[in-house]
């Protein structure tokens, strides 16, 4: 089990259901988290003014991704502590580029979506569901003309958004965007095509985040189901799929959930995180899972119902951790190198090591919980434990 402390969460396809709701299972999970005291991120490819109530609201969410990692915002602040985006010259080339296509296109501009009639009232043409469409009336800002209001505001934009109505030339638009530099093209939908400038992605935005709180990358989840997604699925230390989710995500995640119609998010993160920091009586350790270097010294510290009790393992050979497969892996102390062979468990509110060796201290009153060789795996990954 890791110490996770930052869970960074698509919206569309992956927090929300298919009625743009978030489920129950979902919302008491992401609850439990913040009482452990983890920071939930949004993370869209929405304009931080397309994030509704319920959204801003969730336990914990402090902060935002938006925009595909254009923005990062503080919601509490509301104020952009970063940003990375399209100069007013490069949004002119794209509309111009996109206009030769049946494309409705869409810049995000200080936080919300700009319009115009000839897109939102041709909605059907691009194969958009009752709910998009919805979601797109509630989000923009309709002007009589996208391209006038851009040369008349000389704007910057977070990104544009392209819907186009013929999927072959969705392609044909992508590769011709592809081709400036300055651009980084990603999708959302099977429809769309988001356009933002280079170094704006979800997976950069989360791990600038990530430093800014102190957190580091290995203390880091994240949850998607489309192709702007993938970034972050590979930056965090836990990248989760949905079920749901396009196969090209599914191969870049560590592990896949159930669909998000399913509280698959919820899964995930009981099955990760939540179920393994239960007390013997149910009621979640907060903070429970510690450690402090003091020279080859590792010392665990587990915080009980009645009281804490701490070991400490000293660790002056390579043999003291035995070999099994599947052990769970804890790296507590921030991003210590995996190196299969070399492992400790934490299972359920008992210490289980692993061990071939080693001076046992116990280091507080009260009976040493869990102080034996474990002969049964647990499930996870093989990694070194204080290295």
């Amino acid at each position: 089990m890791r110490n996770i402390k930052l869970i960074a969460l698509d919206l569309d396809g992956t927090l929300l259901n298919m009625e743009k709701k978030v489920p129950q299972g979902n919302y008491q999970a992401l609850k439990e988290c913040e009482k452990a005291g983890i920071q939930i991120v949004p993370a869209t490819g929405r304009g931080v003014g397309g994030i509704p109530p319920m959204i801003r609201e969730l336990p914990g969410a402090n902060y935002a991704i938006t925009t595909n990692g254009a923005v990062v915002a503080d919601l509490k602040n509301n104020k952009a502590i970063k940003t990375c985006g399209l100069s007013n010259e490069m949004i002119q080339r794209i509309l111009n580029i996109a206009k030769k296509y049946h494309s409705a296109t869409d810049p995000f501009i200080d936080g919300r979506a700009i319009t115009e009639p000839a897109s939102i009232d041709h909605m059907d043409e691009f194969g958009l569901s009752p709910e998009m469409q919805k979601l797109i009336r509630d989000t923009r800002e309709v002007v009589p003309s996208v391209m006038e209001y851009v040369k008349t505001t000389g704007a910057e934009a977070e990104k544009v958004n392209i819907f186009m109505a013929d999927l072959e030339e969705r392609e044909v638009l992508r590769k011709e965007l592809m081709a400036i530099p300055e651009l980084s093209i990603s999708s959302s939908m099977y429809n769309n095509l988001e356009v933002n400038a280079k170094g704006a992605d979800k997976g950069s935005a989360l791990l600038w985040l990530a430093d800014y709180l102190g957190i580091d990358r290995e203390e880091t989840m994240s949850f998607g189901d489309g192709e702007n997604d993938i970034p972050m699925i590979q930056a965090a230390g836990i990248g989760v799929a949905m079920e749901n989710a396009l196969d090209t995500v599914k191969a870049a995640a560590d592990m896949i959930t159930l669909k998000n119609d399913e509280d698959g998010v919820a899964a995930a993160i009981r099955k990760s995180y939540l179920d393994q920091m239960k007390n013997d009586d149910g009621t979640l350790a907060i903070n429970r899972s510690r450690c402090v270097f003091s020279g080859n010294d590792v010392i665990w510290s587990l915080p009980r119902p009645a009281a804490s009790v701490c070991f400490s393992w000293s660790a002056g050979t390579d043999d003291h951790y035995r070999e099994s497969s599947n052990t769970v892996c804890h790296r507590f102390c921030k991003g210590k190198s995996c190196d299969p062979g070399k492992c400790g468990s934490f299972y359920y509110g008992s210490i289980r090591m692993a061990a071939a060796g080693g001076e046992r201290k116990h280091s507080s009153g009260g009976p040493a919980y869990g102080d034996r060789r474990t002969e049964t795996p647990t499930i996870g990954k093989r990694c070194s434990f204080g290295k």
